[in-house]
């Protein structure tokens, strides 16, 4: 009976190192998936910052701040296996999404790899509504989302560029209305998700649409 005490006090002993290790391994990956996500983001806003100082946008960083977090918190995540609770869409050939959240009208185009090159890296300004006409036919209108949002002009920087270039060749645009004081702002940047496009959850008068193949060469 004592034998058998002590060997059930020993497996007890036992379950609990183990659990013990597995809760430590938890938390060691959480705490290096947290500075990870941290290095990224202020990566990425010192980009988008310069961006917005050109245009003189310097008010609408808190606005990318919250648009570029769940994209920055789902491209790490997903180098973890973990997945996020956005609207997800895929689009492997890129295409555009609209929402309106923060009291702020978005678009957000997606670019493939030879759309992106073709479109934008040898550009020094455009806007996406020339780029949406030529891939798809025509300019989406999306109701209850500001009307211009695709005509803004949109700057392509040396910081731009090597965005883009490390996320694999694809781009992305984000335009900006703000509604509390009609300001507009764009800023270019890597595609880090493709081939997932988002839409943040909260968000109102969402819209989605994935481009078909399209090459800007012919």
């Amino acid at each position: 009976m004592k034998k058998r005490v002590i060997a059930l006090f020993l497996s007890a002993c036992m379950c609990l190192s183990l659990c013990t290790s597995v809760f430590a391994a938890e938390a060691n990956m959480q705490s290096q998936i947290e500075i990870e996500i941290q290095a990224e983001k202020e990566r990425v806003f010192s980009e988008v910052y310069h961006q917005l100082e050109i245009q003189n946008a310097i008010s609408h960083m808190s606005i990318y701040e919250e648009i570029l977090g769940p994209e920055i918190e789902m491209s790490v995540l997903a180098k973890h296996g973990i997945g996020t609770y956005n609207a997800n869409y895929s689009a492997p050939y890129g295409g555009v999404v609209t929402y309106t959240k923060y009291n702020c009208d978005v678009s957000i185009t997606y670019l493939d790899y030879d759309n992106s090159y073709y479109y934008i890296l040898d550009k020094y300004s455009f806007k996406v509504s020339s780029v949406i006409q030529a891939i798809l036919g025509y300019v989406p209108v999306v109701g209850g989302i500001f009307s211009g949002i695709f005509s803004i002009t949109s700057f392509v920087d040396a910081a731009a560029c090597n965005s883009i270039k490390n996320s694999q060749g694809f781009a992305m645009i984000m335009n900006v209305y703000n509604r509390s004081d009609t300001t507009t702002s764009s800023v270019v940047s890597g595609w880090d998700n493709h081939p997932t496009m988002i839409i943040p959850s909260g968000s109102t008068n969402a819209y989605a649409n994935s481009f078909p193949r399209h090459n800007p060469f012919n």
